[in-house]
């Protein structure tokens, strides 16, 4: 199955090599737009604490596992409507989405999930990988934890509340 992926969860498949596996299970491959790419690589290029993670996903990208898609003019309308609501990496994934009428997205920020879901498409924040995994008893419940922890660690943003609900997920 293949997915749209807004930029925070690539960049986390890049700093997390156990959740880029558990994608690579999951998906056949990772769609972005242009944009995405653009906020992902070119723009973590310019920072020395983010460099790693470009070339990480410029791999992925050469492996083919992430594709870079150009945005149909009639779409980029439509990015353009929401982008004063979003990012441009955010509006562009879910117009990439809907112009490849494919249901399921990667994005992890609330505004964005919720305009997603207002175009019928069903988002998912990447902290859900190690869930799904663990419901399919790919991984014990100790090693999703593990998992979520790294997320965390590696500067994940996610609330204690939510954090709280996704390990109840668990249960």
């Amino acid at each position: 199955m293949s997915v749209v992926s807004n930029t925070s969860p690539i960049i986390f498949l890049s700093k997390v090599p156990e959740i880029l596996n558990l994608a690579k299970n999951f998906y056949k491959e990772i769609l972005i737009p242009e944009e995405v790419f653009e906020e992902a690589v070119d723009k973590a290029l310019q920072n020395p604490s983010t460099k790693e993670n470009s070339f990480k996903i410029q791999e992925l990208i050469e492996e083919k596992f992430i594709r870079i898609k150009k945005l149909d003019v009639k779409y980029i309308k439509i990015r353009d409507s929401i982008n004063q609501k979003l990012g441009i990496g955010e509006s562009s994934a879910i117009c990439l989405a809907l112009q490849l009428n494919i249901k399921l997205i990667l994005i992890d920020e609330k505004p964005a999930t919720s305009i997603a879901r207002q175009f019928g498409l069903k988002p998912q924040p990447i902290s859900l990988l190690p869930i799904k995994a663990y419901k399919k008893k790919l991984i014990d419940r100790k090693e999703a934890i593990k998992l979520l922890d790294g997320l965390l660690i590696n500067k994940y943003h996610s609330s204690s509340i939510d954090y709280k609900k996704i390990i109840s997920m668990l249960e």
